[in-house]
């Protein structure tokens, strides 16, 4: 289901809808985004989900294909489809549940390079800000999108679901996909596909860190 209007805007709202109109109507091509490209993929874990691929290069970003009722064969696929069709991009996807099985299989693959692993569930860089890198990668969202373009879609509406509190500790804490859905609004796919372009796991000498892109540092690891 696509929302035809966005959610009410309130003080629990860590994404505006403001940040997200004035995204939608900057004017760039996206030839001129500088970077390199990202595509982030969210997969779907039950049947109103959808799986969402998201291209984002520099401060450019566009929803390439929403789909529901994929099995994990399609969702791998599709996403060497736009492997191939964007050669100098590289996929970013989450880890989580049916994400493994996606993330094994294109490791497989000759895309192994250019593919990279994202748990949300995992701790934020910022420890003492964030309760887990979930929130941190859209609280970096929310700050990108202040210079950002977003080519027009009715998905980016998403991105406005996702209500914030603060736990005990005073850490910014990000609503559950499960709660979300308690409040009447589908899951935000698309949402979490463009946050997942900004960050990824990266492994060196056997362990695995969460790290927020820094676009001169991709370079680095030759994707």
């Amino acid at each position: 289901r696509v929302m035809a209007d966005f959610p009410n805007e309130d003080d629990d709202v860590l994404i505006s809808a403001s940040l997200v109109e004035a995204a939608e109507a900057r004017e760039q091509s996206p030839a001129k985004g500088d970077g390199k490209m990202v595509i982030g993929l969210d997969i779907a874990r039950a049947g109103s989900d959808n799986t969402a691929w998201v291209l984002r290069k520099g401060n450019y970003a566009r929803v390439l294909m929403v789909k529901n009722g994929l099995d994990l064969m399609q969702t791998v696929g599709l996403t060497m489809k736009f492997l191939q069709d964007f050669p100098s991009a590289v996929v970013h996807l989450d880890l989580v549940s049916l994400g493994s099985g996606v993330f094994d299989r294109l490791r497989e693959t000759e895309y192994a390079r250019r593919v990279f692993g994202v748990g949300f569930g995992e701790k934020a860089q910022d420890e003492k800000t964030y309760k887990n890198l979930r929130v941190e990668a859209y609280d970096q969202t929310r700050q990108w999108l202040k210079h950002a373009c977003l080519e027009k879609s009715p998905y980016w509406k998403e991105l406005c679901i996702p209500h914030k509190t603060f736990d005990s500790s005073g850490r910014l804490v990000l609503e559950t996909k499960e709660q979300i859905k308690r409040r009447g609004f589908s899951s935000p796919d698309v949402a979490d596909a463009l946050c997942f372009t900004l960050t990824r796991k990266l492994s060196s000498g056997g362990l695995t860190r969460p790290t927020f892109i820094d676009e001169r540092a991709l370079d680095l690891f030759g994707v």
